[in-house]
């Protein structure tokens, strides 16, 4: 899968970074400016697969709430929004997609263009 198909997202107010992964946290596609608000030394890798698991484990959740798999999750920090969506929690081959922005960025645009990319890649 090619980067190109974030290239949408790289414009939002206060992009960080987005990637695509699948279900089991591979990483598809993946793009980070260099110069972010992620200090350590943890390769991101690392963080993907761990916002990975957290998606998952919310979509286990709802499911077992008979609440239906879980299609978007956000997680506001003192400096950033994360936002996760999937292609399709129902199948076991869905995609998860992932976008960083700086505290303060789009996040109802951010939104939007999620949506379209999803549509795109599913």
């Amino acid at each position: 899968m090619n980067e190109f198909i974030l290239n949408e997202l790289k414009d939002l107010t206060g992009y960080i970074g987005s990637a695509i992964t699948d279900v089991n946290g591979k990483i598809l596609a993946f793009d980070m400016k260099k110069n972010n608000i992620l200090k350590n030394d943890k390769g991101y890798s690392t963080i993907l697969s761990a916002l990975n698991k957290s998606f998952k484990d919310n979509h286990n959740v709802t499911t077992s709430l008979e609440l239906g798999g879980t299609k978007e999750m956000m997680i506001s920090t003192e400096n950033a929004i994360i936002i996760m969506t999937c292609t399709g929690a129902a199948s076991k081959n869905h995609l998860h997609i992932f976008v960083l922005l700086e505290k303060g960025g789009n996040e109802a645009f951010a939104r939007m263009i999620l949506a379209r990319v999803v549509e795109r890649i599913k």
